[in-house]
């Protein structure tokens, strides 16, 4: 009979990632068969609704994440916890989506057919490519989760307004302004142009997705079935004084919004094959965080619009932090994990000095994204 094992024999010699063998996930052994047993319990214990509320804690989670991907559905905040050093060190690895970390993947997508949705693997942090956002991102689900403004969506209207706020600090308060902005990764969003329409002669707005740049110029052809941006609208123009000058304001944006091109962020020059002037001010909300697999191509991808942007020019990033994932409609897709730090830091090594900036501790509703806190940050270009 094996005898008790202490504490300090499984710090000193607990290997997770041996442990961490027991779920590889997909051969069809016994193993695989003890797996889908708990995990399809899982799934039914949570997903009944019967187990549901604020908090959840594990006691004893070991270096693994299985546990948590049907209870995440379920619980606003998950606290895990384990005794052994190492074990924590692997699932921060995981968290924070490091090299070397375990691949979850098998069993991810595992849970994600339990639940019906084979795309919620990147809930799991693996990247989703560009086939994929032409295939699967809907526009128009994207605007109603996260731009309505509606009473039942608090985390994602206080997040929207901090964006507004913030667009108006920086471009009718703060005084940037010029001939031209572009837009990097506009989606098919309009929110992000309504204070700096008043600050320049022209924008051009950029979106990788075909999709994305078909339903904005729905909007600014007011064509049937484009998305009603009015209460949107009136919240940006209460906070330059009037909410009456709604009408007014769409269609400044509609006539300063001069061409609608496409991007990618992971080319040397984003707008290739066109060759554009550098813009006084370059705008990018929440795109080179899901655009980009790590940091590294984070690091290349702001160098690359940092060439967009004349020298003394501005740069204003909002930002997601500490996520993997966001949810679009059933579809699920990834969301490079990004510290404020980190974000400065790529921002200086692309030749920008960081003029001021604000974090909002405020996170997407559990069920639409895994983010902790909305990062803006407003730069210059050095000379």
């Amino acid at each position: 009979m094996a005898e008790f094992t202490a504490r300090d024999i499984y710090q000193a010699e607990f290997d997770p990632r041996a442990y961490l063998e027991y779920f590889n996930f997909g051969g069809g052994t016994l193993g695989d068969e003890a797996i889908e047993f708990y995990l399809g319990h899982f799934c039914k214990t949570f997903a009944s609704g019967r187990l549901k509320g604020d908090t959840l804690v594990d006691l004893g989670s070991g270096p693994t994440i299985h546990q948590f991907l049907s209870a995440c559905e379920s619980f606003g905040s998950i606290v895990a916890s384990e005794p052994v050093d190492r074990n924590r060190q692997e699932i921060e690895k995981w968290l924070k989506n490091k090299p070397g970390a375990f691949d979850w993947t098998p069993i991810v997508k595992y849970v994600c057919e339990l639940e019906g949705n084979r795309l919620g693997d990147t809930m799991e942090g693996n990247f989703i490519g560009k086939e994929d956002y032409k295939q699967h991102f809907a526009p128009k689900d994207y605007i109603k989760t996260y731009y309505s403004l509606s009473n039942d969506c608090h985390a994602e209207n206080t997040i929207l307004t901090f964006s507004l706020k913030n667009l108006h600090r920086a471009f009718i308060s703060g005084g940037i302004k010029g001939d031209t902005l572009i837009d990097i990764g506009s989606g098919p969003t309009i929110y992000q142009f309504l204070s700096a329409c008043e600050s320049f002669r022209e924008i051009i707005a950029t979106d990788y997705t075909d999709q994305n740049r078909e339903e904005l110029q729905r909007w600014l052809r007011k064509e049937p079935g484009a998305f009603d941006w009015s209460s949107v609208v009136k919240y940006a123009c209460e906070l330059e004084g009037d909410r009456e000058k709604w009408i007014e304001k769409e269609e400044k944006v509609r006539r300063t919004i001069k061409q609608v091109l496409k991007c990618d962020v992971t080319q040397a020059n984003p707008l290739a094959p066109l060759e554009l002037p550098p813009a006084d001010c370059v705008l990018s909300l929440l795109c080179l965080e899901s655009a980009c697999e790590d940091l590294p191509t984070y690091c290349s991808a702001l160098k690359n619009i940092s060439s967009l942007v004349k020298p003394g020019g501005h740069l204003l990033l909002v930002t997601c932090l500490k996520g993997n994932f966001y949810m679009v409609g059933q579809n699920c897709f990834f969301c490079l994990y990004l510290e404020q730090e980190t974000v400065d830091d790529a921002v200086r090594g692309a030749g920008f000095d960081i003029v001021w900036s604000e974090l909002n501790q405020v996170s997407y509703s559990l069920d639409v994204s895994n983010n902790r806190g909305t990062y803006v940050l407003v730069a210059q270009k050095r000379q």
